[in-house]
């Protein structure tokens, strides 16, 4: 934010010869316009014309703005979408029926060395309705697999491995595998991810019935709920909350129905770049409601095909968007755990980002185990990846 007062720092008015002919409210007041005209109509135009202004957010500095040079900027995005079009995009021709004004701009925002990807499908070729069903569903099936995002924080599911060491009395050294999917939304396969979806709805009776509350907002405005499982939300908990009322009648969705609908929002997701209509033929939207339901799904289930075998009473596998933690009493355990993910997963399209990837045993010592050693090393680990999924 640029305040005035910034602006007008070590000012005097008292020095601006034409302020002593008023009244010292009305020469503040006229000074203040004019310097937010200055800003407006001067210091806006020149940077605008310079620069190209965007938001951003990196670990532990929140969201902020930056300046890029136009050319720097340019240069940016052409990178990035010539690398987005090796494999994830095909053009669509003009006479194409989804190749209207109203489709959504690609937008790139400033990520570490370089830019991510946002494409405002929002709905995508659902209504709100179909979008609300979807939701529920997706998330039913999330529910059951073993390492979804909406299960336990990370702070919850370290300090329930905790308890368990100290409940066995495990007193050997600690090693952990911190690692993330490199391109974790780009890299989905459309035709994995409609196969496994396919799969786990066959194992879904014909039906599902969902409550539905009704919330009282104020001035006779109510809205209609649906508790989900990520707000980790009860009906006790909701029925003791003034304004909110169970309705008698419940929303009920047939699974295989909504299958149609989910596979129509991940093969009809379109966008466009300056005169040229693309749609994704590889990889969801970062900008679609129900891109990060599905993609938590996907990664989910890979994790619980591929590496079940390594959660078991000495380990913690635990995974946040596209972020994994892996920490076991032995070293053995977690070398292996390392080399089998770094090889990726051809199945899903997975790729393990190297950069990111970290353990414990050959730059540091590994960890003792301490109630103070290992809850310090590791709270911040857990503390920045859950940063880090918010980016």
């Amino acid at each position: 934010k640029l305040y005035l007062d910034h602006l007008l720092r070590k000012i005097n008015i008292e020095d601006i010869r034409w302020t002593k002919m008023l009244r010292p409210k009305d020469s503040k007041l006229i000074i203040e316009k004019f310097f937010h005209w200055v800003v407006e109509k001067i210091i806006l135009f020149v940077l605008k014309s310079c620069y190209y202004i965007t938001e951003g957010q990196y670990p532990n500095y929140g969201f902020q703005v930056f300046y890029f040079k136009k050319n720097e900027w340019q240069r940016k995005k052409t990178v990035a979408m010539g690398s987005l079009s090796k494999k994830n995009v095909k053009i669509e021709p003009r006479e194409s029926r989804y190749c209207f004004p109203k489709t959504p701009l690609i937008r790139f925002i400033p990520k570490g060395k370089g830019v991510r990807p946002l494409i405002a499908i929002g709905n995508g070729c659902l209504s709100n309705e179909e979008l609300t069903r979807s939701r529920l569903l997706v998330e039913h099936l999330i529910r059951k697999r073993k390492y979804n995002t909406f299960s336990l924080s990370f702070a919850d599911a370290w300090q329930s491995y905790v308890t368990k060491l100290e409940e066995i009395s495990v007193s050997s050294p600690l090693y952990y595998v911190r690692t993330d999917i490199k391109g974790a939304f780009d890299s989905i396969s459309h035709e994995k991810l409609l196969e496994l979806l396919w799969e786990q709805i066959e194992e879904l009776p014909q039906t599902l019935q969902f409550e539905q509350y009704m919330c009282e907002m104020g001035r006779n405005v109510r809205k209609k709920y649906i508790p989900l499982e990520n707000k980790r939300e009860n009906e006790e908990e909701l029925m003791r909350r003034k304004g909110f009322s169970l309705l008698n009648r419940q929303l009920i969705i047939n699974p295989r129905r909504i299958f149609y609908k989910i596979k129509d929002y991940v093969m009809n997701q379109f966008f466009r770049e300056g005169k040229n209509y693309f749609s994704l033929i590889c990889g969801l939207a970062q900008g679609g409601k129900l891109s990060f339901h599905l993609s938590d799904l996907y990664y989910s289930t890979m994790l619980e095909t591929y590496f079940d075998d390594y959660s078991n009473e000495t380990s913690m596998l635990v995974k946040k968007a596209d972020d994994i933690l892996f920490v076991s009493v032995l070293h053995k355990e977690a070398e292996k755990f390392l080399g089998r993910i770094q090889s990726g997963i051809p199945e899903f399209n997975c790729i393990i980002n190297e950069a990111k990837t970290s353990h414990n045993w050959s730059d540091w010592n590994c960890l003792p185990y301490s109630e103070q050693s290992v809850k310090s090393t590791l709270k911040i680990i857990i503390v920045d990846i859950e940063n880090n999924s918010n980016c």
